[in-house]
């Protein structure tokens, strides 16, 4: 018995000096509050960096931008907001309060979204949807979006866009039978489409590729094909679960490609209080998935690039 356990216990030591050795490929740095402490965990590195770079709200919401950026948005819904700006070798973090986004509560904040210099949010109330967008100067721009006739939009919600090229939004609707479509509506003609059933759904970088979720999987559509490939995500996540592996359930959300086409991250939120909140990375090539060892928010963390 003593044998089998420690061969085990090897071949666990095995998997995790894989599975590092694959982290230090990913690119960039993650920016995540622990309780209210704001971290860095550089995969390049192959350590978690314990140090901590100042203080936010704890219930605040990290938003990447969708330009390479290294800024990060924070939201707070009662106190204060305003942006980490990250040094460009991920060695430090400088937290800037910003008295513009401070002063305008943005409602349901895990539903905004960061787009150049704005951020934007879809809001659904009587029968019909608005684009807000909100500048750095703290104005408030809204567009009418029309949405298809054959869909039935539940009442009264709210959604975090993906925008490309300024005019092409996709975003979820939920729908009166509780499932989600996704919707890309092109502001430039008004052209309205439907791509199929989908939560969080977001643009990469370059815009050929559309990533959502969809249950407990990752989903990726080919944006001239339609062609739709799916990732399982899970890593064993501690010894025990090396020596007796299995599946659990859980929610995959809040998804940010990671520079290219080839890394994207998301949040994994367990269906049992027994597991942790973590964020996988998933190599689309090879369909790899890999654990970070940070626990986190889902959405308490963000990316940004090595260098602008």
């Amino acid at each position: 018995m003593f044998i089998v356990l420690a061969g085990l216990f090897v071949n666990s030591l095995i998997a995790r000096s894989i599975q590092d050795a694959s982290l230090s490929k990913i690119p960039g740095c993650f920016v995540y509050l622990d309780n209210d402490k704001v971290r860095i965990y550089r995969p390049g590195e192959g350590r978690v960096n314990k140090k901590e770079y100042g203080s936010i709200e704890e219930s605040s919401v990290l938003l990447s931008s969708d330009h390479p950026s290294r800024n990060i948005t924070f939201l707070n819904k009662y106190s204060t907001s305003g942006l980490l700006q990250v040094s460009k070798n991920g060695s430090s973090v400088k937290i800037s309060p910003d008295n513009k986004l401070s002063d305008y509560k943005p409602g349901n904040i895990t539903r905004w979204r960061v787009s150049g210099d704005k951020l934007y949010t879809v809001k659904y109330q009587n029968r019909q949807a608005v684009l807000m967008s909100l500048d750095k100067n703290g104005h408030i721009d809204n567009i009418k979006l029309m949405l298809p006739s054959k869909i039935k939009p539940q009442e009264d919600w709210c959604t975090a866009p993906s925008i490309h090229n300024e005019t092409q939004i996709i975003f979820s609707v939920p729908v009166v039978d509780r499932r989600s479509l996704m919707v890309l509506v092109d502001t430039s003609n008004d052209d309205v489409k439907v791509l199929g059933e989908g939560f969080n759904p977001e643009w990469s970088p370059d815009g050929s590729l559309i990533a959502f979720t969809y249950g407990l999987t990752l989903k990726v559509m080919d944006v001239d094909t339609s062609k739709v490939s799916s990732y399982e995500i899970w890593r064993p996540r501690t010894f025990i679960d090396r020596l007796f592996p299995f599946r659990y359930s859980g929610i995959v959300s809040n998804i940010s490609w990671l520079g290219g086409n080839e890394y994207v991250a998301c949040a994994l939120v367990p269906a049992s209080m027994a597991w942790q909140h973590q964020i996988a990375v998933i190599h689309l090539p090879t369909k790899s998935s890999y654990q970070l060892p940070i626990s986190v928010d889902p959405v308490g963390w963000a990316w940004v690039p090595d260098s602008q």
